[in-house]
């Protein structure tokens, strides 16, 4: 239900908990770990100083002439009546929206807005559970100069019973959030009975102020300077990026929510807006990917046509601010391919960017003033708490449109594309010295050209790092990034955080191997409906390791399941693998086994450094036989944990993947030699 100031105020929107904007336990469990991870509770009055850069100091003449009200007073008093007899909740949705309303007008009155004001929406979120954390206590006096700012650990998480209304309003937001493309965050409140909470959600951090009671003098005077605060937001600082000025209309909002069950409206939620980046104006089309988060990048990829109808592609995105961009990356590859002859094969391997622009926080913004609390201030107050904040940009990239591996049927196609990555990888990380530490199914795509003659090529460097920067252990991110279905096993970890693990060689190719792996186990040939149209691939009515993409898992279980799945007997892999591709069936089989190898070859070192004395073997030699491609029986002498033992590198599994086909007779095209015998 919906009741709103018919003048120049805002409007005053009431969302039910009971009834979520969605129910998804996938969301769900995102929104958990954010919760976990990123989220922070402050003093009420510093929240609204932060959030929207109001104090109690200087207003409080205007706070004591509304609770003078005799209306308000009136109103409030009812309020707290019904919370006492227990009334339902459209009673007590009435009574808040009535006294959300009375305060507004009378802030009309009081703090005219500019004329042309927008009129934003405040929304507030209503429990029935005792859902708010129990914080009164904490609350700071205003003469207080030595109180913190910032809630201990203790009072971080409520518990269970009362994170319910946490990740019910993280619905909310999550839903807002990607109901346009380019909104940077979220501001509801939440009421439970007498007391409520204010939230504030943005890429970088979920800010919670701590409980307020409406019963106590210092708590209806926060009340109305929140409503003071939220009013005087302008959109921007509502959440709305100001990219190209007033006079440009760049918020792209629609009517269709990314949640919705219908996946065909969802992807079409955009289709027919424009967008100008640079010098161009694009009119968007469908999503052809999403993530729909809190705190990330939430990367959207839309297709779209230029003003001369040709197809490229957006991605809009939130990366960490002063990681080094995906843009410069491409480019910097790019540039050091085409002046040598030698390294020019490799541009038909690599996207290609066609304009690009970052859009940094304003510095008058919510998201700027808890940065700097939070990375700097915030350490007078907190302790030991560790606290950090990631403060993220806005990027628009446009790039060339390429094919997804989905989109053909050809067994000894999909082979030399895979193949093909495996060597651009390899010469990315040797000449512009860049490692890509995103390998998954969706960064792996391919370009035809005039002749008809297919490319692998390797995409989405946002993760993508030099190595200089990986060697000085500079975190591209204070949080565990990559597809977690293709993330090697290292770095899931669940005793380490993403930033305690160097991302090495090694860890790329293992997700290469996952990539194989799900693109074989996973999928089938789609029949085409008609003679005009060319097969292509779907997921399989019964695909196999499902578990992988199971979001309730943890990482330790991720990793658990991993490492069983390589105790696993050969035969039961190969009757995982879909009819349509038992051509990789040797691939599969290679590829385990060396990695089964670097894992039984990291035991043993382990062991014999342990105990030096103890004669190991790494594996019974009648199991390969004693050929020039056996593995080693016994730890190196010299054991590499890069690419552990030897057995995981690039001359490996290029000589695995050179030959293809159930009986390896398709030599594939080998374009980087480096390193691979032949």
């Amino acid at each position: 239900m919906k009741s709103g100031n018919q003048q120049v105020g805002p409007t005053v929107e009431i969302i039910q908990l009971n009834e979520p904007p969605y129910d998804c336990e996938y969301y769900d469990e995102l929104i958990s770990e954010d919760l976990h991870s990123s989220r922070v509770m402050l003093h009420a009055e510093k929240f609204l100083e932060l959030v929207c850069d109001i104090t109690m100091s200087c207003h409080q003449n205007m706070l004591h002439r509304i609770l003078d009200d005799l209306i308000f007073r009136r109103l409030l008093t009812e309020l707290l009546a019904e919370c006492d007899a227990g009334l339902d909740e459209p009673a007590l949705d009435e009574s808040i929206a009535s006294l959300y309303d009375r305060g507004l007008e009378l802030l009309d009155v009081l703090d005219p807005l500019p004329c042309n004001a927008s009129a934003p929406t405040l929304t507030f979120c209503v429990a029935t559970e005792n859902d708010l954390c129990d914080t009164e206590a904490e609350l700071p006096s205003h003469q207080s100069q030595d109180r913190s700012s910032v809630l201990r650990d203790e009072v971080l998480f409520s518990p269970a019973a009362r994170i319910t209304a946490q990740v019910q309003c993280g619905r909310y937001a999550i839903a807002e959030l990607s109901k346009t493309l380019l909104r940077s965050h979220v501001i509801l409140t939440l009421f439970d009975h007498d007391s409520f909470q204010m939230h504030y959600y943005d890429r970088g951090v979920i800010a919670v102020s701590s409980a307020v009671s409406l019963s106590s003098c210092e708590g209806q005077e926060l009340f109305i300077l929140m409503l003071m605060g939220l009013r005087r937001l302008t959109s921007k600082g509502l959440g709305q990026w100001n990219v190209l000025g007033e006079s440009q209309k760049f918020d792209l909002e629609s009517s269709g929510n990314i949640l919705e069950d219908s996946s065909k409206e969802r992807r079409r939620v955009f289709h027919g807006m424009t967008l100008r980046v640079g010098a161009e104006t694009y009119t968007l089309q469908e999503i052809l990917f999403r993530q729909p988060e809190i705190v990330g990048r939430a990367t959207c990829v839309v297709a779209a046509k230029d003003r001369n109808g040709k197809e490229v592609v957006l991605k809009i995105s939130c990366p960490v601010e002063g990681h080094k961009s995906e843009v410069d990356l491409i480019e910097q590859a790019r540039a050091y391919a085409s002046h040598d002859d030698g390294h020019k094969w490799v541009l038909m391997h690599l996207p290609r960017v066609i304009a690009s622009v970052d859009i940094a926080p304003d510095p008058e913004s919510a998201h700027h003033r808890l940065c700097e609390f939070l990375n700097n201030e915030v350490t007078k107050w907190a302790g030991k708490q560790k606290l950090s904040y990631e403060s993220r940009v806005l990027r628009i990239t446009v790039v060339e449109k390429l094919h997804p591996l989905l989109s053909i049927a050809s067994p000894s196609t999909h082979a030399q594309i895979f193949f093909d990555v495996l060597q651009t990888h390899k010469w990315l990380y040797d000449h512009p010295r860049i490692l890509h530490r995103d390998i998954s199914i969706n960064n792996i795509m391919f370009r035809v050209d005039e002749h008809g003659n297919y490319f692998g090529v390797l995409n989405d460097f946002d993760l993508a790092s030099l190595r200089a920067d990986l060697d000085s252990r500079t975190p591209i991110s204070m949080r565990r990034t990559g597809t977690p279905p293709f993330m090697a096993m290292d770095l899931q970890n669940p005793y380490t955080q993403n930033v305690d693990v160097k991302h090495l060689y090694r860890h790329d190719l293992e997700s290469l191997f996952y990539v194989i792996l799900m693109f074989v186990v996973r999928h089938k040939v789609k029949t085409p409906p008609t003679d005009d149209e060319h097969a292509r691939l779907q997921l399989d009515d019964h695909p196999a390791l499902e578990c992988w993409f199971d979001p309730t898992k943890s990482w330790g279980d991720l990793q658990a399941i991993k490492i069983t799945f390589f105790l696993k007997f050969s035969e039961h892999i190969k009757k995982m693998i879909k009819p349509d591709f038992k051509a990789f069936e040797n691939w599969v089989l290679g590829l385990r086994r060396l990695i089964s190898l670097g894992l039984a070859a990291k035991c043993e070192a382990e062991h014999a450094k342990s105990d030096p004395e103890v004669e190991t073997e790494i594996v019974d030699p009648a199991l390969f036989g004693d050929g020039p491609d056996a593995p080693p029986t016994s730890p190196p002498r010299d054991y590499c944990e890069e690419t552990l033992g030897d057995c995981i590198t690039y001359k490996t599994f290029g000589r695995a993947m050179l030959d293809f086909g159930e009986d390896s007779k398709e030599r594939l095209k080998i374009r980087y030699r480096y390193d691979i015998r032949v």
